[in-house]
């Protein structure tokens, strides 16, 4: 084995957060469509509340 081929070659660590990304953009193709509707539903929550305040907060004005 030459000394390429050991610098190429990939050593994935059991509790290492970036081996476990490495390998999960490995092994999938395509659009990671379970964690884009996870942070939609986030981000739509967080949108709700935000309108809610913003309601709570010009009826309150008016009401003045």
């Amino acid at each position: 084995m030459s000394i390429n081929d050991e610098l190429l070659e990939q050593v994935y660590h059991e509790n290492c957060p970036g081996c476990k990304v490495d390998r999960r953009k490995r092994i999938q193709t395509g659009l990671p469509i379970k964690e884009l509707i996870c942070i939609w539903v986030v981000v739509l929550c967080v949108g709700e509340y935000i309108a809610y305040y913003l309601y709570l907060y010009v009826k309150n004005r008016i009401n003045e």
